[in-house]
């Protein structure tokens, strides 16, 4: 079962690199029809790894992280 997924505002490309056997198990999960995309994927891992740690980041801190 997918986890619930939080919409995203204003997605951000991001790039990054990674062994080609994550890609084979990312495309096959896809394919299995489990995520839409290796994006959703990389999301939803990334959402667990903030919640596990319990990383919140308030309004005032992006803006300054902005540079405003």
């Amino acid at each position: 079962m997918r986890s619930k997924r939080r919409i995203l505002h204003n997605p951000v490309v991001v790039s990054v690199h990674l062994p080609e056997d994550y890609i084979e198990k990312m495309d096959a999960l896809v394919k299995m029809g489990l995520f839409k995309s290796r994006s959703e994927i990389v999301e939803i891992a990334l959402q667990e790894l903030v919640s596990k740690y319990n990383v919140t980041i308030e309004d005032e801190d992006i803006d300054v992280l902005r540079g405003r």
